[in-house]
């Protein structure tokens, strides 16, 4: 489909990325696209989570998990399901905006670190299991 519509020397499907390669891949590009359209097959958006670590704006749908931080830290653009236009916007509009779209990716960058850190993911679960602890002997 890319070559009947012209882009198919500007596109590359890569299938499967070995994670030691996944680093580089997502530091190469403008931006990430997750455009999911059924809750059922997206949960949290983990590859969201991958290129934000990298520093890189993404576009997604409000079906993602992530999708409220990605507002709130402003750090890509949500469209909504199903909508190739809003899709298409989006994506022009990181392509258009340059310097914004870096700060959507310096953004990305600063929501990883203060919400999904490992040492504070560790540090949440151990205040649940210490909380389901507490209720058990209550």
């Amino acid at each position: 489909r890319a070559d009947e519509l012209g882009i198919g020397d500007s596109i590359s499907f890569l299938g499967y990325v070995p994670e030691a390669r996944l680093r580089s891949w997502y530091c190469s590009t403008r931006a990430c696209i997750l455009p999911s359209t059924d809750a059922s097959y997206e949960g949290f958006g983990l590859v969201l989570l991958e290129a934000m670590a990298c520093g890189r704006p993404v576009i997604t749908t409000n079906i993602a998990g992530m999708a409220e931080d990605i507002e709130e830290f402003n750090c890509g653009i949500i469209i909504p399901p199903g909508n190739p236009e809003e899709l298409a916007h989006a994506i022009q509009w990181i392509i258009e905006h340059e310097k914004e779209a870096e700060q959507m990716g310096r953004s990305a960058r600063d929501l990883v670190e203060q919400r999904f850190d490992w040492k504070i993911i560790t540090a949440r679960m151990e205040l649940v299991y210490s909380d389901l602890v507490r209720q058990s002997t209550v």
